[in-house]
């Protein structure tokens, strides 16, 4: 992966001027920022192809690695499972206070 494009990246998400700057230009942003982008890499990103950024980034098309712990769809699940253990606190419950009439 080439650091110089990684860095165009992460300054792009960080800073909204700078983002603001790229939609405005985005050839001028390119060309005319601090670090030198080469030609594929400037061409990736114009291209906004995902899987050509990926390979100039050195990862193979849909190759990343996939994120564990997402659910796709299905029922949420509540707080309370069914034959879950109570967690002890070390603390006595509160007294219900009687209500004055």
């Amino acid at each position: 992966m080439t650091e110089t494009l990684r860095d165009f990246l992460i300054e792009v998400a960080c800073h909204p001027e700078h983002m603001q700057r790229f939609i405005d230009d985005p050839r001028g942003e390119l060309t005319g920022w601090g670090h030198r982008l080469s030609d594929d890499e400037i061409r990736a990103i114009e291209s906004r192809d995902p899987d050509l950024l990926r390979s100039v980034l050195g990862f193979s098309p849909r190759g990343l690695p996939q994120l564990t712990g997402i659910r796709k769809g299905g029922k949420k699940k509540s707080g309370a499972t069914k034959g879950a253990a109570k967690k002890k606190t070390g603390r006595k419950p509160a007294r219900k206070r009687k209500s004055s009439r």
